[in-house]
């Protein structure tokens, strides 16, 4: 269908509804799906939707009257022609909450009360949604385990490595990691509604108050999956003091609604969490390569790093080693390890941790011979306490240590203002490279947080990142 005829049948469709001609129809922008939607104005505006997979459309309007009908905030169904595969649905604005909170500088207690009202619709939707809905509603497979697990696993295999990777990597031992990684979860409880992509971009956020879009691949599966999206999605990012305080949240609520089985649940959040990013790294592929949306490309280095991360805080590295020596070859040089990223004339910033007293300063050879040094040194040192030797800024303990001391807070507010001004100004000049490094005493502890932090920060921005620890040996090229 072209866009005239989409344009044309919706408009019929609008009138049939209305009995007025809409005044205007404008196309609206999408991101990763097919659908194409579109603003109908008139007595009352409409979002229109086309979109040629009837299983989806399907879907997707049962269970938004599903969920209506059990006083869950999604958008009305006005008309649906599954034949002509469009519908006219509520128009809830242009705000999604990954636009809100980008948005949304310094309003930190109303960002929490958001985020935290995120967190207590969902078990809602997971354990009353699910209640009364059949198999037969899904658009998909009708339950995540195993056959989603397995697919997911497969997408991060084709997609992503065999689009993106440009490395060797054993795949008997990959698929020993992928067939592990689904029989830990084999146990777990999966009869409840599972979002399947429940992220910032799904939801709308219209005069303070939240509604949930894109449900459409829902099925059944395990309650760890939705929160797992949402807590390590590349639209937000928490530090690991506000992801555990939503994860005591999210259980306090779901506790309310159903016999919950908390040691099972925190038990199979990182396997969840493990998967969802794999697939999440499978779609930026598929999306960035074989549909030509290089946007979702720059998201790659981002993502990775968040992985990596995950492996270190659950302690997962030497249950799938395979999965983790890939992706941290990857995340210690994207740039290097990633084919077809089509970056090569963006500005490649160059971030290292270092020891003053081991290593020293790094030298800048890959460009203009400038930069920053961040000297870390005058902050408080989580070496000299007991129990953190054998810690670096990776760790949870060692984060939440820093990040209970303001003075730390206030030097990351200052980096991250010097170096967000100076990359703006070297772009425009057209600089291929930029180095900032961050030093302290031992190169383990502080230093490695902060070029971890901005890290994570330029890369959810969309700029290319190279990222180094020169004096943690388990980095070492």
């Amino acid at each position: 269908m072209t866009n005239a005829n989409d344009r044309q049948k919706l408009s019929d469709l609008f009138r049939e509804h209305t009995g007025a001609a809409p005044e205007d129809v404008t196309s609206l922008r999408g991101d990763g799906s097919d659908r194409r939607l579109y603003r109908l104005a008139g007595p009352v505006s409409m979002i229109g939707v086309a979109h040629e997979n009837r299983r989806e459309n399907d879907s997707f309007v049962a269970l938004s009257r599903h969920f209506r009908d059990r006083s869950l905030p999604v958008p009305a169904i006005y008309v649906y022609d599954a034949d002509a595969h469009i519908y006219l649905e509520e128009d809830l604005g242009d705000t999604t909450l990954a636009d809100w909170l980008a948005r949304a500088k310094g309003a930190d207690d109303e960002r929490r009360k958001l985020i935290d009202s995120v967190v207590a619709w969902l078990p809602r939707f997971q354990i009353e949604g699910s209640e009364g809905l059949t198999d037969d509603v899904f658009s998909s497979h009708a339950r995540f385990l195993p056959k989603t697990a397995e697919a997911d696993l497969d997408y991060f295999r084709d997609s992503f490595l065999g689009l993106l990777y440009d490395g060797e990597w054993d795949a008997a031992k990959l698929d020993r990691d992928c067939r592990e990684l689904v029989r830990l979860l084999a146990d777990s409880d999966s009869d409840f509604f599972l979002y399947r992509d429940f992220q910032a971009r799904n939801m709308m956020v219209r005069n303070g108050a939240l509604s949930f879009i894109d449900y459409q691949s829902g099925r059944r599966g395990p309650l760890a999956y939705d929160l797992a999206s949402f807590l390590y999605s590349s639209t937000t990012h928490f530090s690991t003091r506000e992801r555990n305080e939503r994860i005591d949240l999210y259980v306090r609520e779901a506790s309310h609604l159903t016999k919950f089985d908390e040691t099972r649940f925190r038990e199979s959040f990182p396997l969840v969490a493990l998967i969802r990013n794999l697939q999440t790294l499978g779609a930026y592929g598929n999306l960035g390569v074989r549909k030509g949306k290089a946007l979702f490309l720059r998201n790659v280095p981002a993502k990775v790093n968040t992985i990596v991360g995950l492996f270190r805080e659950a302690g997962l590295r030497d249950t799938f080693p395979a999965i983790y020596d890939i992706l941290a070859r990857i995340g210690r040089s994207p740039r290097k390890a990633l084919k077809g990223m089509h970056m090569t004339d963006e500005m490649l910033v160059e971030i290292h941790s270092f020891s003053y007293h081991k290593s020293g300063i790094p030298r800048d050879e890959r460009g203009h011979g400038g930069g920053f040094v961040f000297d870390c040194r005058f902050l408080p040192n989580p070496g000299r306490e007991e129990g953190y030797d054998t810690l670096d800024g990776r760790d949870t303990e060692v984060r939440v240590y820093l990040e209970k001391r303001s003075e730390v807070e206030a030097f990351w507010v200052h980096v991250r203002s010097i170096v967000e001004e100076a990359v703006r100004a070297y772009e425009k000049r057209g600089f291929q490279s930029l180095s900032i490094a961050f030093g302290c005493t031992g190169g383990q502890h502080r230093s490695v947080y902060f070029a971890e932090r901005l890290f994570a920060h330029l890369s959810r921005e969309g700029k290319m990142c190279r990222l180094r620890h020169d004096d943690l040996q388990e980095d070492a090229d």
